[in-house]
């Protein structure tokens, strides 16, 4: 599979079983720098919370050994990741790099068909600079497969919505599944849209 910093995964191939799917646990910050994609959950409903904030930033300019593969800040497929989430938290967060729910695990003995990534930023230190990536096919979500990126921006958090690296041909415009705010415009963030695609928050 495409490199990556942290990766959690389910059972490939016939006979997935979620039980067996790993679930990582990262209790602080995290510091990745990476040619190659930051975090990856994969198949089966693996997950990676990081109870935390920290940096991620992945390679603009993909190796040549890699094939200038797509790779993400964080991506889930059939699997969840969360980021900052837990317990109220008020961590720096900095992302270099695309979000991403995909579809790319599904096969007819994937035992789970939703892919989400929760993300909050909520320090005026921290900022996202990518995409959110929602790239679930016609065909896959027809046989029930889905993907939701949830964000929270606010007091300062800055999102630069832009491609960051190389997206798929297929790639219209970040989509956000549910959107929270600071509560009043005194604890707001920051959305800078610079990509040509239209940003759609909701169904």
């Amino acid at each position: 599979f495409n490199t990556s910093a942290i990766y959690a995964a389910g059972t490939a191939g016939s006979g997935n079983n979620a039980d067996a799917a790993a679930v990582v646990n990262i209790n602080g910050d995290v510091d990745l720098a990476v040619d190659g994609s930051g975090v990856i959950a994969n198949m089966d409903g693996a997950t990676v919370n990081i109870n935390g904030g920290g940096i991620i930033k992945i390679n603009e300019a993909p190796a040549d050994f890699d094939g200038g593969a797509v790779h993400y800040a964080l991506a889930a497929m059939s699997g969840t990741i969360n980021m900052n989430v837990t317990n109220d938290t008020e961590k720096m967060v900095v992302l270099y790099g695309n979000v991403g729910v995909l579809d790319r695990a599904a096969n007819s003995a994937e035992s789970c068909k939703h892919s989400e990534v929760n993300l909050q930023l909520n320090t005026a230190d921290s900022l996202w600079k990518g995409v959110a990536v929602e790239a679930i096919s016609e065909m896959n979500s027809a046989d029930g497969y889905t993907g939701a990126i949830n964000l929270g921006l606010s007091n300062g958090a800055s999102w630069y919505n832009q491609v960051y690296g190389n997206v798929y041909d297929e790639y219209e415009g970040s989509r956000v599944a549910s959107f929270a705010g600071g509560s009043d415009k005194d604890h707001a963030g920051n959305i800078f849209q610079n990509d040509s695609g239209d940003l759609t928050i909701g169904s």
